[in-house]
């Protein structure tokens, strides 16, 4: 939410906005953010991706995809390499994939 900085034309006006409207506000817009985002996230399923590997571990591999979006990965993959991927679900806003080809 907007602080008011001392010396600032906004700190000068009047007509503030009670704390209780503003809470509500933003719990609005978090509220569209989070679903905003849910709704992107799964309009992903079923497309293809290259994706940037930078994390391996046990069994699976973290990497991004061009628009920055977490993916995991079967198989302990090579950090930096890049995979071609099929976004195949989201569990707790994480997308997962399998190497595709």
């Amino acid at each position: 939410p907007f602080s008011k900085r001392p010396g600032t034309k906004a700190a000068e006006l009047g007509n503030d906005i009670p704390d209780i409207i503003k809470s509500e506000r933003v719990s609005l817009l978090k509220s569209i953010s989070t679903e905003k985002k849910d709704r992107f996230l799964r309009s992903q399923i079923g497309k293809l991706a290259e994706v940037l590997v930078f994390k391996t571990g046990p069994g699976n591999s973290v990497g991004l995809t061009s628009n920055y979006l977490n993916v995991i990965l079967p198989g302990s993959l090579q950090k930096g390499c890049i995979v071609n991927a099929k976004i195949t679900d989201i569990k707790n806003n994480m997308l997962f994939g399998e190497i595709n080809g």
